[in-house]
């Protein structure tokens, strides 16, 4: 491989002019590059800064926790249907394109639309109940992101 661009670059280094800088790689092969055209772009510059808002990751994700949980109970068959295949499917709940969002899924997401998201983004979002929570369920804390389109159901009947 070194030796066909040796072969390639060797030629080229006739055509150089002498008063343009020429890049040297450590195999010795040379190199020159012209260039041929340039444009003015405005460049942006971005600030970023951090700042402590907990002491430890543990702490933080403690106080997130007290803040943002809610426990999920008193499910119906169906619903603790959906929120098994959610827990254990690698992809969580789906309903596909062609289907009617099931009446159980819908009641299930009744018990978030109270709830305040973890992010709070989530909570001017045009949807009522699309977000991310932490749920407690059967003694195991979840995090979980709901989507539910509010015109699904309308637009799969017509």
């Amino acid at each position: 491989m070194v030796a066909n661009l040796r072969r390639l670059v060797e030629p080229m280094l006739n055509l150089t002019r002498r008063d343009q800088p020429v890049i040297v790689w450590d195999s010795g092969i040379q190199a020159q590059i012209t260039i041929e055209s340039r444009s003015e772009e405005t460049v942006r510059e971005f600030t970023y800064s951090a700042r402590v808002v907990h002491e430890s990751a543990e702490g933080y994700g403690e106080e997130i926790r007290q803040e943002h949980e809610f426990q999920l109970s008193d499910l119906s068959e169906a619903q603790e249907r959906i929120v098994s295949k959610a827990i254990s499917d690698e992809h969580g709940y789906r309903v596909s394109q062609d289907e009617s969002i099931p009446d159980s899924f819908d009641e299930l997401v009744e018990y978030f639309s109270g709830e305040e998201t973890v992010t709070p983004e989530d909570n001017t979002a045009d949807s009522t109940v699309s977000g991310v929570y932490i749920v407690e369920y059967e003694e195991t804390n979840y995090w979980i992101e709901v989507f539910r389109p509010e015109d699904r159901n309308e637009t799969s009947n017509s």
